[in-house]
């Protein structure tokens, strides 16, 4: 199982990052209900075939204001958490400035 991500997301890690089990394997995704007018998956969770097993990574946005940034804590490990945040918050405050 690997994390990967679209070559145009705005993400610098490597396209492929291997699903950390260790300490805590319970798999959350984020799951598009429906009520987001834009929904942007960042990263997903896949197998070795390119099967997805939900987003790990989601921006999400409601169409009347307001929205949610998520992340499975397991990508934000000391690995490749840091550049993860670094290159989120950067994009985000390039997303939303005046």
């Amino acid at each position: 199982m690997f994390f990967t991500h679209a070559a145009e997301s705005p993400l610098h890690v490597s396209r492929k990052l291997p699903f950390a089990a260790a300490p805590d394997p319970r798999w959350r995704p984020f799951v598009n209900d429906g009520r987001y007018a834009d929904y942007q998956s960042l990263i997903q969770l896949t197998d070795r075939q390119g099967g997805s097993y939900g987003d790990a990574l989601v921006i999400a946005r409601r169409a009347g204001g307001g929205g949610v940034v998520y992340g499975w804590f397991g990508l934000f490990n000391p690995t490749y958490g840091p550049r993860l945040l670094a290159d989120l918050f950067d994009w985000l405050a390039a997303e939303t400035a005046p």
